[in-house]
């Protein structure tokens, strides 16, 4: 099967992530963290973390101003309101840093943001995202525990709490405002009030490992996919659970929305569309290889990439606009800037490319300089 011949090879690149940390090896092929407030790019990958112009595809600054066999970013770098970056490590030093990027370092060769804090009590690899709601930080760590930190200062002490949820967390919490959604490795999907951190009703059991990050979708319901190959719709106020669609293989990343469907892939190389009202499947098309990262809604299309190295473009009826060949292996999922769609290949001859949103023309690529 497709799903588990990409399950190995992703399971693979994070032992390697594991093991350059602990052997002091550095690591030249991860798949890599990509977020982008519009203006700048900032791409997790390897030893550093680094932001670039999105304009031009010039290096801004990188982080640690120089490398470190213990530090390897692969998590989704996580913008605060008050311009805040936060990105874990998943080397042997398992820090999660807060950087200040308005207040640049430089070297002879390389600027560098300050760091505003670090925590260093996690046990295990930051693989996903933090969740920034209100003064916290949701942090999920692969040693099963979702830390609670202070946003402003995440180093003071301890953690404001430590909420032991058992499996490997790889997905990046979500949250209505109300609650926040929590999905792990050991199947099951929680919802956590932020305020108390109490559970607001009993895990659900999906079934299989969630490593996507569970969506809040326009109904209010959540949706998360696992690999019990299957997309399930949660009812936030009750926890009462419900199919809303089987897929034909495991379903990695988060589902997405425009408002009105469901969008997600799945390691057999399927897109869907579902109805989010009816649950009824709009579409489906299959093209050239798994679908492992989360969808883009941009400019009334639906981008995706493939683990063949392709992205494409369709429209709200699943008809193709535009596909672009980029080269290697996309595992991450694409991120939106203005009007470019940025992806970040694996084991390609560069590090990122960015795509023009209406052509998927190729703008510029990215490959950092030692």
């Amino acid at each position: 099967m497709k799903s588990k011949n990409i399950l190995f090879v992703l399971v693979v690149a994070l032992a390697a992530v594991l093991l350059s940390g602990c052997t002091g090896q550095g690591l030249t092929n991860s798949w890599p963290g990509l977020a982008s407030d519009g203006e700048t790019v900032y791409l997790a990958s390897g030893q550093f973390l680094y932001a670039i112009n999105l304009e031009d595809g010039k290096e801004i600054w990188r982080y640690p101003a120089k490398s470190s066999n213990s530090l390897q970013f692969i998590a989704q770098p996580v913008l605060a309101p008050d311009g805040t970056i936060i990105i874990g490590s998943a080397g042997s030093d398992h820090r999660l840093v807060a950087l200040d990027p308005s207040q640049l370092l430089s070297s002879e060769t390389v600027r560098t943001p300050a760091e505003k804090w670090i925590f260093t009590q996690a046990r295990s690899s930051w693989v996903a995202g933090a969740l920034i709601l209100d003064d916290k930080v949701f942090a999920p760590n692969s040693d099963g525990i979702l830390y609670v930190l202070d946003l402003q200062d995440g180093s003071s002490g301890s953690a404001l709490q430590r909420i032991n949820l058992g499996g490997a967390l790889w997905a990046q919490p979500s949250t209505d405002g109300n609650l926040v959604y929590v999905a792990s490795l050991d199947h099951y999907l929680y919802a956590i009030d932020p305020n108390t951190y109490e559970f607001a009703w009993p895990a659900i059991d999906l079934g299989g490992a969630a490593p996507g990050t569970p969506l809040v979708g326009p109904d209010g319901n959540v949706y998360v996919g696992s690999f019990d190959s299957a997309i399930v719709k949660v009812d936030p106020a009750t926890g009462a659970d419900t199919l809303l669609t089987s897929t034909q293989g495991w379903v990695w990343s988060g589902p997405v929305s425009d408002g009105q469907s469901i969008y997600f892939g799945d390691l057999e190389g399927n897109l869907f569309a579902v109805d989010a009202d009816s649950g009824n499947q709009s579409w489906s098309i299959q093209p050239d290889g798994p679908v492992v990262g989360s969808p883009l809604v941009i400019s009334e299309n639906i981008v995706f990439a493939t683990e063949s190295g392709t992205v494409y473009a369709v429209d709200s009826a699943g008809a193709i606009v535009w596909q672009r060949q980029v080269g290697g292996q996309i595992y991450t999922s694409p991120v939106a800037g203005t009007d470019k769609i940025i992806v970040a290949p694996m084991q390609a001859e560069f590090s990122l490319a960015v795509l023009d949103t209406t052509s998927g023309n190729q703008a510029w690529t990215f490959t950092p300089e030692n």
